[in-house]
């Protein structure tokens, strides 16, 4: 299942002031794999880490459930939903093109029903 992802993003000063924003859409490629039901909640490592500017988030269900995969930035702002959708269980790999980030450490968070994982990644340009 392909999407298409806005992406609102800010620069921000260390005095919390923004000095600049920018809104761009971005394409995520969401597919389920085959195969039994995982037995717990997994959120992999993204692949390649770092990357430029591309990286595959896999991740499990074991339930069915409301499923949203985040980026987040350092500062704890979100940057970007990868998916926000009902999902039943199984195995996703989320592909993600970040080529209008800019290079830095950034954060992505699983979170279903009560269930929280989060995950550090690196883009290098």
């Amino acid at each position: 299942m392909k999407k298409i992802l806005s992406i609102i993003a800010f620069t921000v000063a260390f005095t919390g002031a923004v000095l600049a924003g920018y809104t761009t859409t971005e394409t995520v490629t969401v597919q389920k794999s085959g195969g039994d039901n995982p037995k717990s909640f997994v959120l992999d490592q993204n692949y390649p880490n770092p990357f430029n500017p591309e990286t595959n988030i896999r991740y499990q269900l074991p339930v069915s459930g409301q499923v949203r995969l985040s980026v987040f930035n350092l500062l704890g702002v979100e940057v970007a939903v990868l998916v926000d959708d009902y999902q039943s269980a199984g195995t996703y790999n989320v592909h993600f093109n970040a080529s209008s980030f800019q290079s830095g450490v950034y954060l992505y968070k699983l979170k279903v029903g009560n269930t929280t994982i989060t995950r550090k990644m690196t883009l290098l340009k």
